[in-house]
């Protein structure tokens, strides 16, 4: 081969090798680029998350036992003030979303915790004598469930950025470590306003007969959407916060 053409061949394929860098520094930073993948895995992991509710909630369960224990825990926390039933709604999702949050074994909870859930509601459907599925769907037309089932997702996906940290070694963990924090308070507080809402649903769905016990927690979605917007713009922002070691091209 002629030594031009080499060489006119050696320089292409470098260039064409560093395309991929090129478009990275073009069109995105490394940390845009991982405030993406991060935003399309929450959202995935929650789709998922509600497809797991569907699917289990539809099926048919016969387990007494479980739905005795679900109702007088229930009724324990129902017959109490507001205040106490926001405290206990919100220790116990706190909890879970903080198992939710360990690395590897927030995966397998995130999954068991969803299908325990949906089963119960498959259960009190049955009970009811209405499908599963629709009794699901109406807890869906509440805001608290949209404010509270997005954070597990969350809560996991956290745990796995966490775990990537870790492997891309201590440098990188120390510089992504503010936000994996900022990511978790973030969830702690949307926990707080998804079971004040929770809370005050219930208060009306026990303290006023039909039809207000029905319409009343509906009429929450007039402060949820902008409790919705500021949380939006706040995980946006999180997301976004800048790196100087995610600045880098990968």
């Amino acid at each position: 081969m002629r030594p031009g053409l080499q060489h006119t061949l050696t320089d292409s394929a470098k260039r064409i090798n560093c395309i991929p860098d090129l478009v990275i520094k073009c069109f995105m930073s490394h940390s845009e680029w991982m405030t993406r993948i991060l935003r399309n895995a929450i959202l995935l992991t929650f789709g998922v998350e509600l497809v797991i509710y569907a699917i289990v909630s539809s099926m048919s369960f016969n387990n007494p036992a479980l739905l005795d224990s679900f109702r007088s825990q229930q009724t324990s926390i129902i017959s109490q003030s507001p205040l106490l039933i926001f405290f206990a709604i919100f220790t116990h999702n706190l909890l879970v979303a903080t198992l939710d949050f360990i690395p590897a074994f927030g995966t397998f909870l995130f999954v068991q915790s969803a299908i325990s859930t949906a089963m119960i509601i498959s259960l009190q459907g049955t009970a009811a004598g209405v499908p599963g599925l629709a009794l699901f769907l109406t807890l869906l037309l509440l805001p608290h469930s949209w404010l509270e089932l997005p954070v597990y997702a969350i809560s996991m996906i956290g745990g796995i950025y966490l775990i990537y940290s870790l492997l891309k070694g201590k440098a990188f963990l120390r510089e992504n470590l503010t936000r994996t924090v900022y990511i978790y308070f973030f969830a702690v507080v949307q926990l707080a306003i998804a079971g004040a809402f929770e809370a005050a649903e219930i208060y009306f769905e026990t303290s006023y007969s039909s039809p207000d016990n029905a319409i009343y927690p509906l009429m929450m979605w007039i402060p949820a959407v902008p409790v919705f917007y500021v949380l939006h713009r706040l995980f946006k922002q999180l997301m976004a916060m800048p790196s100087r070691l995610n600045d880098v091209p990968p």
